[in-house]
């Protein structure tokens, strides 16, 4: 433990000025290389970029918000994170496919998923994020239909029932009148 007076900055050290006019409520208490130094090996780990990765860029992101104020400005490499997630949205959208279907669900909840998790300077740098759009709004339509054809298959079947019914009342009506 170097008295302030005594150390040094060398190359490759971080330097991060802190103000605060109340250290009662300082949260930055652990300014030190060594929390940061673990999120910037994570995001520079984030060279190439695919749907296979989305774990580590994830565990990235969550490693970088964990980091206090002062931590964060520390990050030298954070364009990195923010530039992955913007490619990794796009890559999940080129996954839905062109023919949207039920079964395109799945893949549409996950790229909207991602794309909602971008801040809306990132969103801003999506450049397919119209067929994003257009596949929800067909996926919407198709629920909607099936929705619609539901309430109307129950309806059917409600008045078939209530048919029946009748058909059952009116058999009954006409054997008692004949053993009568």
């Amino acid at each position: 433990n170097e008295s302030i007076a005594a150390q040094q900055v060398r190359q490759g050290d971080a330097i991060v000025l802190h103000y605060t006019d109340d250290y009662t409520k300082d949260d930055n208490k652990k300014i030190g290389t060594d929390a940061i130094e673990p999120v910037i090996q994570q995001i520079s780990s984030l060279e190439e970029v695919t749907i296979a990765n989305e774990t580590a860029i994830l565990a990235a992101r969550k490693a970088y918000n964990a980091l206090s104020t002062g931590q964060k400005l520390a990050v030298g490499n954070y364009i990195l994170l923010t530039e992955a997630e913007v490619t990794l949205t796009e890559a999940l959208i080129d996954q839905i496919p062109a023919e949207i279907t039920l079964d395109s669900e799945d893949g549409i909840a996950h790229a909207l998923s991602a794309y909602n998790r971008l801040s809306d300077d990132q969103k801003e740098l999506v450049e397919n994020q119209e067929k994003l759009t257009a596949a929800k709004e067909k996926l919407d339509e198709l629920t909607s239909g099936i929705s619609q054809l539901t309430r109307e298959k129950n309806l059917t079947m409600e008045m078939a029932s209530e048919l029946q019914l009748e058909i059952v009342e009116d058999y009954e009506e006409q054997l008692g009148a004949e053993n009568m």
